[in-house]
């Protein structure tokens, strides 16, 4: 009996004892003799079994985890052994008689969202023959309750800590956004730790054994990283707030807030907003991520309306939105009612709904022609992206790794940079529209005034004829005539100065081709000539013409008016820079405008045979080239002393086509291997009636390219192209003498280089 007592004592189990106590009753009757016997030698053989079970419930070796002063940092995690508490509740005592440890193989454990507790266990032997201090690290900040045990090679208790989201910050060992406990190993000493976790979110809880000093340089490094994102942060939330200021645009305030939810929830997530910002207000952890998670679905969700205009785009998306939207709004209510594991999960599947959302919306914004949404697109695919990783490794579908770890940041830098972007890109597209529309009112009053003026001119035709009819009213008639004279030539010059508003400014012109000149004179109050510049920097081309329409006073100025709409429909919208290109859409645009192609019911084409002789080159800064066409109307290059002439098609812009023609023109390229000075014109200057004789004939191209010339070579101080212009104007007015001005007269001269 005494030795079924050492039995007893050793199994300490129930069972057991009871079993005995049933035994002794048996071998007091005689009856049970032989059955007793062997009962007892089954017994005696399993009781041994049993008593290794229970005291042993691992039969894995912990191995020692060795630490010398030359290790920096030692991975604790995959050298530790990992068991699950599935009753939540397990003493230090119960985990390590009644747990089945197992060797963990990861150095960043990850069990995803459960509600079981999770206990770890390491050995550490310091090898050194001095003490070393050493710091662990549990490099996830959101853990309920982190416990640490110290226990001795007879399993009894030595000491315990604990550390955790769920306590102030103030009673932390060491103040850091993670959590870290003192480790004091003592000279070719051998300590034995357990440590029990706790948390309603991710179940993570990588273990790392720091120097501190090598520790503090990498918490030096991480906040450095740190400091430039939030940085980003900071500096996009104050720039996209200056400018809702500043516009009143509410897609700008949608946006820092978005920005804002962003920040609260890395704040949140990493442990930094704990270490700064509240601190010792920890019941606001559990409230901080499915907040900001919730928070940032309803207000990106805003922000995408208005930067897409989906209510006047996708109206049907739009109303889908607004219900998503409203039921956001109860979720946020629901983040401060019900517990962190419900709603931590909750609030990441609303985030993947809402970035599915996004980018659907970015889609459709973007097939409907949208441009600015590209930007969108991919800004919120990379956020969508790191998203999709942190939540993917919160549930334990990935592993825990650097990727995974800053997913969030990494994709949420980049997509806070490329949505500013995105919102410059609006503002323009916005700018350009309006400027747009700006343009079309302002030629169109222009095009209404002039039409006004032709008619007032025609009236005035009439009244003439009435005067002369009229003889006997002749005086009144006369008095009459020249009040509406008057008015006329009042009304023309109205329309030289909305004409000269058309033209470049010199200010531009100076800008975009530095030293020039514009020898521009009307015949009449209004021109049939016009020039026109255009500068493309991000094509790196600069477009000039020189461009005479049929006619001279208000029918040339009207043809004028739709010269300039037609280029700047053809190059500044549809973006065409090859100079053959540019005459044939416009040849085209010309006859279309003027019904010119249209035929009656007779099968009459229209008689009209109004157009335009362009000159028209294209500097480009790429190609280090210019390059010309032309309708009637050459250009004419002077470099070193030498004189070139580029003939342009003999073919009009508008006008007669024979039926199935093909208008098509040429490109004549010249390489700018050196300084050039380069000149466009219309036929004024060389046909303008005058000269010494008796007889007056036009000044003549001979003539007028002689000049060119003579002013590059001969005068020095004509070089200068402002002199030029003097030049010009001195020999036509000394050739025309008292000849009258028979056209319009345009010139234009422009120096030109390799860059």
């Amino acid at each position: 009996m005494k030795f079924k007592f050492v039995l007893l004592r050793k199994s300490n189990n129930l069972t057991f004892k009871r079993s005995f106590i049933k035994m002794d009753m048996i071998n007091r009757e005689n009856k049970y003799k032989t059955y007793l016997r062997l009962f007892l030698m089954v017994l005696l053989i399993s009781i041994p079994v049993f008593l290794v079970k229970a005291q042993n419930n691992d039969s894995k070796p912990l191995e020692k985890i060795w630490v010398s002063p030359q290790q920096e940092k030692i991975i604790i995690s995959s050298s530790s052994q990992i068991a699950e508490d599935k009753t939540e509740f397990l003493s230090i005592q119960e985990a390590i008689k009644t747990l089945d440890f197992e060797n963990s193989t990861e150095a960043k454990p990850n069990f995803g969202y459960t509600s079981s507790s999770y206990w770890c266990r390491f050995k550490i032997e310091n090898t050194a023959s001095v003490n070393q201090i050493r710091w662990l690290e549990i490099q996830y900040p959101a853990l309920d309750s982190v416990w640490l045990y110290e226990v001795d090679s007879a399993q009894n208790i030595i000491q315990v800590r604990l550390l955790g989201d769920k306590m102030p910050y103030n009673k932390r060992e060491i103040k850091d956004a993670d959590f870290l406990f003192v480790v004091d190993l003592g000279a070719r000493k051998t300590k034995t730790y357990y440590m029990r976790f706790r948390t309603q979110g991710t179940m993570t809880f990588p273990l790392v054994l720091w120097q501190p000093q090598a520790f503090s340089e990498q918490t030096a490094n991480d906040r450095f990283g740190f400091g430039i994102y939030y940085g980003i942060i900071v500096v996009m939330i104050f720039y996209n707030l200056f400018i809702f200021f500043s516009l009143k645009d509410r897609a700008y305030l949608y946006y820092v807030l978005t920005i804002a939810s962003i920040a609260l929830f890395q704040l949140a997530f990493n442990g930094l907003g704990f270490q700064y910002l509240w601190g010792n207000f920890y019941p606001f952890n559990d409230i901080a991520v499915p907040f900001s998670i919730t928070f940032f679905s309803f207000i990106s969700l805003l922000f995408a309306r208005q930067f897409l205009h989906l209510e006047e785009s996708l109206p049907k998306i739009d109303k889908m939105v607004l219900f998503f939207v409203a039921l956001i709004i109860m979720e946020l209510f629901l983040t401060f009612i019900l517990p962190y594991k419900v709603m931590i999960k909750v609030s990441s599947i609303t985030g993947i709904v809402a970035t599915t959302l996004l980018f659907y919306m970015g889609v459709m914004s973007y097939r409907k022609g949208y441009k600015s949404a590209l930007y969108f697109l991919i800004a919120w695919s990379l956020f969508w992206m790191g998203i999709l990783c942190s939540i993917f490794k919160g549930f334990g579908l990935l592993s825990t790794n650097f990727i995974t770890t800053y997913a969030i940041q990494i994709g949420s830098a980049l997509e806070v940079i490329l949505l500013s972007l995105g919102l410059a890109d609006r503002i323009n597209v916005l700018k350009s529209q309006l400027a747009k529309k700006t343009i079309a009112e302002k030629n169109q009053k222009i095009e209404n005034e002039i039409k006004q003026r032709y008619l007032i001119e025609s009236q005035n035709q009439k009244l003439e004829q009435l005067v002369a009819e009229r003889t006997a009213d002749l005086e009144q008639k006369t008095i009459e005539l020249q009040s509406q004279n008057q008015k006329v030539t009042d009304s023309l010059k109205y329309a030289k100065r909305i004409q000269e508003a058309i033209l470049p400014p010199k200010q531009e012109l100076d800008a975009i081709l530095g030293e020039h000149f514009v020898f521009f004179k009307p015949k009449d109050i209004v021109s049939g000539d016009f020039y026109w510049i255009s500068e493309h920097k991000e094509e790196q081309k600069t477009v000039i013409a020189a461009v005479d329409c049929t006619g001279h006073g208000v029918p040339g100025a009207f043809m004028s008016i739709i010269g300039n709409n037609l280029l700047n429909q053809i190059i500044n919208e549809k973006q065409l820079f090859y100079p053959s290109e540019i005459l044939e859409e416009l040849h085209k645009g010309v006859r279309t405008i003027l019904k010119q192609d249209y035929e009656s019911s007779s099968n009459i084409l229209s008689t009209s045979r109004d157009g335009m002789d362009i000159a028209l080159c294209v500097i480009n800064r790429k190609e280090n080239t210019l390059e010309f066409a032309g309708a009637n109307r050459p250009l004419w290059i002077v470099k070193n002393g030498g004189f070139e002439e580029i003939k342009g098609d003999r073919k009009a812009i508008g006008g007669w086509q024979n039926k199935g023609e093909k208008r098509e023109f040429t490109t004549h390229s010249i390489d700018l291997n050196g300084e050039m000075n380069v000149y466009l014109s219309s036929d004024g200057y060389v046909d303008q009636f005058g000269g010494d004789g008796q007889i007056s004939k036009k000044f003549m191209s001979k003539n007028f390219k002689k000049l060119l010339v003579d002013m590059n070579t001969k005068d020095k101080t004509a070089h200068n192209l402002e002199n030029q212009r003097s030049t010009l104007e001195e020999v036509m007015e000394k050739w025309k003498g008292n000849e009258p001005q028979i056209d319009d007269v345009l010139v234009v001269g422009f120096a030109v280089s390799k860059e």
